[in-house]
């Protein structure tokens, strides 16, 4: 299992990299918007500022539903994987867990949450939060 947590933090350190520069358009939106993983971004405001196709199927919200939205706003699925860790992810601490269970508005089942944190300038901005279902791991080698 720390081997498939491994590559999901790999994942995210790639996405940390490209972020800053990431403008909805070209490679960088089809990557980010054909990844088997959940992705969402929220700004120094816990505001969702990006919302991938995969963390819509996993939740049931459309990116027209969260972007913009503060977390806690709505009841969503990222707010429960993740509202308990955000103080420390704008503290600077990257939080992992390993097979947690979700349930989204048409899905549920299990999961690795990556919550790493998006600094610039020595201050953290922003977070990138992840959520691989298990089952994406079934089709790695």
């Amino acid at each position: 299992m720390s081997a498939n947590l491994d590559r999901l933090e790999e994942l995210a350190m790639s996405l940390v990299h490209t972020l800053p520069s990431w403008r909805p358009s070209g490679l960088a939106d089809l990557v980010i918007a054909n990844l088997p993983d959940g992705i969402a971004v929220i700004d120094d405001a816990t505001r969702y500022t990006l919302w991938n196709p995969q963390m819509a199927a996993l939740t049931g919200e459309s990116a027209a539903d969260m972007l913009g939205t503060a977390v806690g706003q709505r009841t969503c699925l990222v707010d429960g994987l993740f509202g308990g860790v955000l103080p420390a992810t704008f503290r600077g601490e990257k939080i992992a867990h390993r097979d947690v269970s979700y349930t989204g508005r048409k899905t549920h089942g299990r999961c690795d949450t990556l919550a790493w944190p998006l600094w610039r300038d020595g201050q953290v901005v922003g977070a990138l939060l992840l959520v691989r279902p298990l089952s994406v791991y079934a089709g790695a080698g």
